[in-house]
């Protein structure tokens, strides 16, 4: 029995002519540890079936939300090339994979459509024309580094608002396949725009700190503190509408959560996928910096909460005595309870469906 679902290949632009010339065990461990990486912030929107090589090939029967996609796109290529840089920076190591790591890059396709799942000599396998457009379409003509190709199925399927949040409509020819249309996301230009922005930090120091434990990986936690949709599951609000312009959610996204009778106005100002956020939130009881930042840890993800207000200190002290720090506890228990429920949730077992060979 088939599936419909979203098929994603994550691979390291660069990595043939890098193993060729360099020390194998060096490059092999950069390799992996890179792949690691980049296998963890998928993780939310398609976790791992095989790894590939230089390529990490991705599988869900579900298709993501257009927001979770731009996260968790952006969110890889931040984690890896932040991963790249400063294993650069750290290393006293001189050898030749050491010396050359900073000239790979990442490339990410995704496409959506019917796949089986079957057992090949104990091993699960997936096949179908869907993951053979995917896996051929690794070989194409962009010329840019670090980018996204999303093919046009994955594109409706996801709802994705193409010219708004910048692809390029695109034409790549396949073989055996013929013309697939796809649009390109350059996910490098973004990163280094993003590097000249002022970054907006609440420091430990600043104020009020509260950090809690919770089960699952930063991908799939930050999944369920930053859509909506969740957010209501854990945190008691009526309804949270969010202002995006247009564009996915990140810095100027204005969501309105509604408490009962009292509104809270969050701006976001820095927005860091599975790294942290920033919001500005103005709230009846005064003007604060709510920043979120995630960690992973061996048994799931940490999550601390900083909040600094801006003026009326004492009302604000009183107020998050008094209701946010009782209704953040609330919340984090609610959202653990519900993240054990989700990884608990049985999976089918894909022998179990598809035809054995």
């Amino acid at each position: 029995m088939a599936d419909t679902g979203a098929l994603v290949i994550a691979d390291i632009s660069g990595y043939t002519k890098f193993v060729g010339g360099v020390e194998l065990e060096h490059g092999a461990a950069i390799v992996s540890d890179l792949l690691g990486v980049v296998v963890d912030q998928l993780d939310a929107i398609a976790p791992l079936a095989k790894l590939e090589g230089d390529a990490a090939f991705c599988v869900s029967p579900a298709v993501p939300t257009a927001d979770a996609m731009m996260s968790a796109l952006y969110g890889c290529y931040d984690a890896f090339r932040r991963r790249l840089r400063d294993a650069d920076h750290l290393t006293t190591c001189t050898c030749d994979a050491c010396s050359q790591m900073a000239s790979l890059d990442l490339k990410i396709v995704v496409h959506a459509g019917e796949y089986l799942t079957h057992r090949v000599a104990g091993s699960v396998e997936v096949a179908g024309p869907a993951v053979i457009v995917v896996h051929r379409l690794l070989k194409n003509a962009v010329s840019k580094r670090g980018y996204a190709l999303v093919t046009d199925d994955a594109a409706m399927a996801i709802h994705l608002p193409l010219d708004e949040w910048g692809y390029a409509a695109h034409r790549e020819q396949v073989d055996d396949v013929g013309p697939v249309d796809v649009h390109v996301l350059d996910l490098a230009e973004l990163w280094a725009a993003e590097q000249t922005r002022t970054s907006v930090i609440v420091s430990e120091d600043d104020g009020k700190v509260v950090t809690y434990e919770l089960p699952g990986p930063v991908s799939v936690v930050w999944d369920w503190m930053s859509d909506p949709a969740k957010r209501r599951q854990w945190n008691g609000a009526d309804s949270i509408d969010a202002e995006t312009s247009g564009s996915p959610s990140g810095v100027g996204t204005v969501n309105h959560c509604v408490h009962g009778k009292m509104q809270i106005n969050e701006e976001i100002v820095d927005w860091k996928p599975f790294n942290y956020v920033t919001f500005r939130n103005h709230a009846p009881f005064g003007t604060f910096l709510f920043m979120v930042a995630f960690e992973p840890t061996d048994g799931g993800t940490r999550v601390q909460f900083r909040v600094k207000p801006e003026g009326g200190r004492l009302k604000f002290a009183v107020a998050y005595r008094v209701g946010m720090k009782p209704n953040l506890d609330k919340g984090m228990a609610r959202l653990a309870e519900l993240l054990v429920t989700a990884e608990e949730r049985p999976a089918a077992d894909p022998a179990a469906t598809s035809p054995t060979p």
